[in-house]
């Protein structure tokens, strides 16, 4: 599908859609307001390659229809005596060099809303709206910069992101994030009365914003990509690389917004898919990898959350768990924010780094070794032999409350390495079977190895468990918790280690004391 067509799909989904207390662009002077675009704006304003895309709040209001149409409006699709429309295109041509057809901009609410144009919409409607449709042409753009137009606007897409608000202008245009490799940034209302109230005091804040603006395009200057074929694969830019540095950084702030939809605390690989799933990240990114097989999404999650840490918005007493401080629970990270952080605990540890090949933080594909706990018993586990993997998972399982447990062994057992009962009550207990994949990291369980199980369980079993050294790719996960078809439990690399450490079955338990970085730093001088 081309961009074109996937942009007249939105279009077509806007035309055929009700919001309950709107009217549509069709219902007034006999629909000849009615276009292929999701907002008018968009007719005069349709670069489907443009690097950077403008949003604002909405088209029209009903009282604005009672007047005579005029013509050159109906063809540029916006008011081109307005004054906000005016200075919008100034900004653009002053800042950027950019003619307003040389950028996509749209409305964040396609729909007429009753009564005047300083008419209020809920948030409620603006943020179903910024899911309908602003997001998805953010998606089918692939942007570098997207500028929201004030603050209501930036608020309500931090919203559809799973973001909190922010409290004014000033925090919204400090409060930057990444969407789909876009940066989506806040700016005032281009109408004088938003530039007024940007530039109180005298001072002009307004251009400076501008030129932040700027900043943040340049140094995401890259190819853009043809838009001949739109594919989940051929995002503008890879959100792992967007810019320098940015790879793990990019994660600060929705790890925390990650953990606080979990209830302030989760498992490592808990708080990573929550991520995924509020940032709608693609599996090309989910499943992408070092060179070592080493996931590079979770990795980089790790990392951000190694600096949270230390920075004394995440605890780190319970091993295998992440859990907001009261520091944490009510920090919303930006993008700026989070580089500013870093460059902070990089000072810190500055000298600890200078016996090292080079003191500034290592790129992406440099940082792949991360230090997490599990990996002795990871690779102790993998180290043993299939069949020695197959009893110790027998022994795990014993402990762990299973009964009558059996390892099927041989080459006729259709995929099942074993058996067991699991007893919920003194009158019900169901029937398990496993898999035991002991596989190096990198050699992922993959969709086919869940669907085959699943298969076997038929008039054998009631559960089907999978258990292995490393993890499961996208499709694995998704193929496990099917509509339809029955759950087959996942057991991953981290939480096997998770389960040894429980019942502390071959381990020995140590106390073990991590230093407060952030306690002594402020001894430093």
């Amino acid at each position: 599908m081309t961009k074109e067509q996937a942009l007249l799909a939105l279009a077509k989904k806007r035309q055929t859609t009700r919001y309950d207390g709107y009217t549509s662009i069709g219902d007034y002077n006999g629909g000849v307001w009615e276009c292929d675009y999701v907002s008018p704006y968009s007719k005069s304003a349709h670069n489907v390659d443009a690097r950077v895309m403008a949003v604002l709040q909405d088209w029209c209001s009903s009282d604005a229809f009672t007047g005579d149409i005029c013509v050159e409006d109906l063809s540029l699709g916006y008011d081109s005596t307005a004054k906000t429309n005016i200075s919008l295109m100034t900004l653009l041509q002053n800042h950027f060099g950019l003619s307003l057809q040389d950028t996509y901009t749209t409305n964040l609410f396609p729909y007429i809303k009753p009564g005047a144009m300083n008419a209020l919409i809920s948030i409620k409607d603006l943020t179903r709206a910024a899911k309908d449709f602003t997001l998805p042409m953010v998606e089918i753009i692939q942007p570098q910069l997207v500028i929201c137009f004030g603050k209501n606007t930036f608020n309500v897409m931090r919203r559809a992101c799973g973001m909190g608000d922010t409290n004014n202008v000033a925090e919204a245009i400090d409060s930057s994030f990444q969407y789909r490799g876009a940066t989506l940034c806040c700016q005032s209302h281009p109408g004088q009365l938003g530039k007024n109230n940007r530039n109180k005091g005298g001072v002009d804040r307004a251009s400076a914003d501008w030129q932040r603006l700027k900043t943040v395009l340049d140094e995401n200057k890259i190819e853009k990509p043809s838009s001949d074929v739109l594919s989940p694969s051929t995002n503008k830019t890879n959100i792992m690389t967007a810019k320098k540095h940015t790879g793990f950084i990019q994660w600060f702030g929705p790890l925390l917004n990650a953990l606080r939809d979990l209830g302030d605390s989760g498992r490592p690989r808990e708080v990573s898919a929550k991520i995924a799933e509020n940032l709608k990240l693609p599996d090309t990114i989910l499943d992408a990898s070092f060179k070592s097989g080493t996931q590079k999404f979770h990795n980089q999650v790790c990392w951000a959350r190694q600096y949270l840490v230390w920075a004394g918005f995440l605890d780190s007493s319970i091993h295998g768990t992440w859990k907001l401080t009261e520091k944490g629970q009510g920090a919303h990270l930006s993008v700026d924010e989070a580089a500013a952080l870093t460059r902070k605990w990089k000072a810190i540890h500055q000298e600890r780094r200078k016996q090292r090949p080079s003191a500034e933080h290592p790129e992406a594909e440099e940082i792949e070794n991360f230090p997490q706990p599990e990996n002795d018993l990871l690779t102790v586990l993998r180290s043993i032999s299939p069949t020695g993997f197959e009893k110790v998972t027998r022994e795990l399982l014993r402990e762990s409350g299973f009964e009558k447990v059996e390892i099927t062994g041989g080459s006729a057992d259709e995929g099942i390495d074993g058996y067991g009962v699991l007893a919920l009550n003194p009158f019900v207990s169901f029937k398990v079977i496993f898999q035991c994949k002991r596989y190096q990291e990198g050699n992922n369980v993959g969709r086919v190895q869940v669907a085959d199980l699943r298969n076997s369980m038929l008039g054998r079993a009631e559960k089907g468990i999978i258990i292995t050294t490393s993890t499961f790719t996208q499709a694995a996960l998704k193929e496990a918790n099917r509509d339809g078809a029955a759950t087959i439990e996942l057991v991953d690399g981290e939480k096997l280690v998770e389960m040894f450490q429980k019942v502390q079955l071959g381990l020995t338990q140590r106390v073990v004391y991590d230093i407060d970085q952030e306690y002594f730093a402020k001894y430093a001088e």
